[in-house]
């Protein structure tokens, strides 16, 4: 279990170890772990839960970001 978290929870950082060169390595490793994700899931495996969670933090991240970033785009509002 400790091991299916590890990989859901340092997946991203990956991201930022890879150069142009392993660009298809990545792909394909990100294809593969997306897949055992699935399957965790499909079959219920303990850590599909924490899989179910840390997908749901990603969601809500990103969201969060999504409006920070829009707040910060609107022009300021004059003052009277």
């Amino acid at each position: 279990m400790a091991t299916g978290v590890g990989i859901v929870v340092f997946w991203p950082a990956l991201f930022f170890l890879a150069g142009d060169d392993k660009e298809e390595e990545l792909k394909r490793l990100k294809g593969q772990h997306e897949a055992l994700e699935k399957v965790a899931i499909k079959k219920e495996c303990d850590v599909a839960e924490e899989i179910k969670k840390q997908r749901k933090k990603q969601k809500e991240k990103r969201e969060k970001q999504k409006k920070e970033d829009a707040e910060s785009v609107k022009p300021s509002q004059p003052h009277p």
